[in-house]
């Protein structure tokens, strides 16, 4: 009836490694899931015999918050460790994911996130392990946030038609945009090409010009 946490890796439509050097990545563990109806998705923290799955019921447009159970506050995800997020195209959200420096993200099944924040607009963040983006899947995106994420060059957002919001600053990412559509924020470091077409709803344009 609901989708179980023994079928992770059958479902799975989120992974990403936790990319900071060194140390703790994320004292905080918690994934905060949003999903389109009820579902019970599956956190998996880790592979082989060290990884933990840890499951929860959803309700329709609900956030529920799954946490890497069993540890102390000082140990919660380390370096390198992966987190898969299982619960197929159901999943609209996965919450603010910074925290844990994501890297070798992967998408192909996330044909129903609307909302996905890998970077953060606070003092001092930074996450040079994130390389690329590939949110083409993502037909319903519409916000995505890579502040900080120094080591994007490209943001290919052509295919996602719905996107409202983009948040890239402190990059110099290029990013392109589809011709047309229903973009209301665009926030930009120093890019060195961009072409914005036929997106009459913006309202928010911030971009730094020195590589123009």
């Amino acid at each position: 009836k609901y989708l179980c946490p023994k079928f992770i890796n059958q479902t799975a439509c989120i992974s990403f490694r936790c990319g900071k050097e060194g140390g703790v990545v994320a004292r905080d563990s918690g994934i905060t899931i949003t999903a389109s109806q009820v579902i019970y998705p599956a956190v998996k923290f880790g592979d082989g015999d060290a990884a933990i799955v840890q499951g929860e019921r959803t309700f329709e447009g609900v956030p529920v918050t799954i946490t890497k159970p069993g540890l102390a506050d000082t140990d919660r995800v380390g370096n390198s460790d992966t987190v898969y997020i299982g619960g197929g195209i159901l999943i609209t959200d996965i919450g603010d994911v910074s925290k844990f420096h994501p890297d070798e993200l992967r998408l192909e099944k996330a044909t129903g996130l609307k909302r996905l924040i890998l970077g953060s607009t606070a003092d001092g963040y930074t996450n040079a392990k994130l390389t690329s983006v590939n949110a083409s899947p993502c037909k319903l995106l519409e916000e995505i946030n890579i502040a900080g994420c120094t080591a994007v060059s490209d943001l290919d957002l052509s295919q996602n038609g719905l996107i409202k919001k983009v948040v890239a600053t402190n990059t110099g990412c290029s990013v392109t945009l589809p011709n047309g559509g229903v973009l209301e924020e665009l926030l930009l470091g120093n890019v060195a090409k961009l072409e914005i077409l036929n997106q009459s709803k913006l309202k928010t344009f911030v971009c730094g010009y020195t590589n123009l």
